[in-house]
């Protein structure tokens, strides 16, 4: 009888640590599923963050070439500027030659004006 208690608490004991172990394993299986689930969602978001990072790398080169082009056009620009500047000087000394001239012509003209009635006035 005590050979067969013994046999019995072996059993029990056995079965016991097996249980054990069991849950052990299960336990242990269960944080590897849940590590491999992270894992998982990581290289995911990774993912979703590589394609935003392309997404943004190439909306960059876009603001670029805008960005490019438009500083060409405003130096166009600004060229146009200088050149109609320079040219409204020259227009603007024309002007001033032309008003000078003009000037000069009538004061030549009054003073052969009053000559002329200085010389009928004095025959």
């Amino acid at each position: 009888s005590e050979l067969l208690s013994r046999e019995n608490d072996q059993a029990t004991e056995y079965a016991v640590g097996s249980r054990e172990e069991m849950n052990r394993f299960e336990a242990a299986t269960g944080k590897l599923e849940q590590q491999t689930d992270t894992l998982l969602e990581s290289k995911r978001v990774l993912a979703e963050t590589e394609e935003i990072a392309l997404d943004v790398t190439s909306n960059l080169a876009s603001n670029r070439e805008s960005i490019l082009s438009s500083h060409e056009r405003i130096r166009e620009t600004g060229g146009f500027i200088g050149q109609g500047q320079r040219l409204l000087r020259r227009m603007q000394l024309r002007e001033s030659r032309r008003k000078l001239v003009l000037t000069g012509v009538m004061v030549f003209l009054f003073l052969v004006f009053i000559l002329i009635i200085y010389l009928s006035t004095r025959e």
